[in-house]
């Protein structure tokens, strides 16, 4: 009985993990057949965790940057054994590396070791003064044809460089400075970034060593990125907020802009959906039209598929009964009851909006929203708003806790101190 029980139970969570497919962007041509085989085991043990698609898409976009960058860094495809050896110093750099911020060196051999390069064209647009015997050298125009043929269209590193030709770094800094090859850096990240990376590298590092009984792996070393948690520059104050809504809303909006289009109508409909319930910008765009008219109460599906019940106000049924008059009323499409609540329409082709849709569309209103916005308002900003608007109002941090959906109160405790904040600011404006 026991063993039929155990069957069905695997049976059901195999299921389950067919509805989640693997993502799109595996890429292991840099990695040798059995760390393919155990990076791929840890992606399905992520499926099996009934982790959301989401999380499994940056998971493995986070672990497959790594191992591009391990790719780099060595100049080799990548192992088991490689990643078994790698020192805390390697991983240090793949964090320099990460966060996209440049570093002075000493001495050029040194600058050219531990940057990565891309090759841009062998012919010089401009050649900078003191320079043209350089280019008309025999050796080092076979260098640069040598260079073109090895690494043209992929990144290289200086280790590599130094691999192949030797200390040739006063070349790389004349090719560099004459447009022939570029130094690759990456965009610029934040310590809160650096933060998740290692949380997922950690997460991968603990199944390789759990796997191949690898002991006090150097990964264990690195200690964790702290990042500073509070939120008020990304917070709308109460009265801001209102005042921007009032703005862009055509409803109630004074402003001469022509505001009654359908997409504009769908726009309003999620930031006041986003506000009004403190969903994330994910858990708004799972509704389908199916799921219309609204319910008092809807279920939502959050991370980890957990399900929790959010209360649905007046003002979000308004807004999205006129979305969808709006579009019917501007549309021949068909809209059937599977479609994705808040679309977009390309060429008479429907598809769902994307959370990329919706920052492109907030970042538009507020560029001409003339008054007060927080310094990083995002789509993001709505839901940190309504935690703590209701925490202003006397809301119990508990209630909050489950409407946001958050596993830990840990989380909701980042509102705490954006209340005390606004509070302490609030009282000094008081006194004075």
């Amino acid at each position: 009985m026991i063993g039929m029980i155990v069957v069905k139970k695997f049976s059901e969570m195999k299921k389950e993990s067919e509805k989640l497919n693997y993502p799109k962007t595996l890429n292991f041509s840099y990695v040798d057949k059995d760390l393919e085989l155990v990076t791929r085991d840890y992606i399905k043990s992520l499926i099996l965790q009934n982790k959301s698609q989401l999380t499994i898409n940056e998971y493995s976009r986070t672990i497959f940057h790594f191992l591009n960058f391990c790719y780099l860094y060595t100049g080799n495809n990548i192992s088991l054994k490689d990643l078994e050896n790698f020192l805390d110093t390697d991983f240090l750099a793949y964090q320099s590396f990460y966060l996209g911020k440049s570093k002075k060196y000493e001495t050029l051999k040194e600058e050219m070791i531990n940057n990565y390069f891309t090759f841009e064209d062998k012919e010089p647009k401009d050649i900078s003064i003191g320079h043209k015997d350089f280019f008309s050298n025999k050796d080092n125009v076979d260098l640069i044809n040598d260079i073109e043929k090895k690494f043209r269209g992929e990144i290289f590193s200086g280790k590599e460089i130094l691999k192949k030709y030797g200390d040739i770094s006063r070349k790389i800094e004349i090719l560099c400075l004459n447009g022939c090859i570029k130094k690759y850096k990456e965009k610029e990240k934040s310590k809160r970034s650096l933060a998740r990376c290692q949380s997922v590298l950690r997460n991968y590092f603990r199944f390789l060593s759990e796997r191949n009984n690898w002991k006090n792996h150097s990964f264990n070393k690195i200690s964790t990125t702290k990042y500073d948690k509070r939120i008020s520059n990304k917070t709308f104050k109460e009265e801001d907020l209102i005042n921007f809504l009032k703005f862009i809303d055509p409803d109630q909006s004074k402003s001469d802009r022509d505001w009654n289009s359908w997409q504009h109508r769908r726009d309003i409909a999620v930031i006041y959906f986003i506000y009004s319930t403190g969903l994330r910008v994910s858990e708004v765009l799972q509704f389908k039209f199916s799921d219309t008219p609204f319910n008092d109460q809807i279920k939502v599906i959050g991370k980890g598929k957990k399900e929790r019940y959010i209360p649905i106000l007046p003002i979000i049924k308004e807004k999205v009964s006129k979305y969808i008059e709006a579009l019917r009323a501007s549309t021949n499409i068909e809209i059937v009851n599977n479609d994705p609540l808040f679309m977009k329409i390309t060429s008479q082709d429907k598809s769902g909006l994307t959370a990329r849709d919706i920052q492109r569309s907030m970042k538009k209103l507020i560029k001409i929203y003339p008054g007060k916005i927080p310094s990083e308002a995002t789509p993001h900003s709505l839901r940190h708003s309504f935690a703590s608007h209701l925490l202003q109002n006397g809301i119990n941090i508990r209630k909050i806790q489950k409407l946001l959906g958050h596993e830990s109160i840990d989380t909701t405790q980042i509102y705490t101190k954006l209340d005390d904040d606004y509070l302490k600011q609030e009282y000094d404006k008081i006194q004075n």
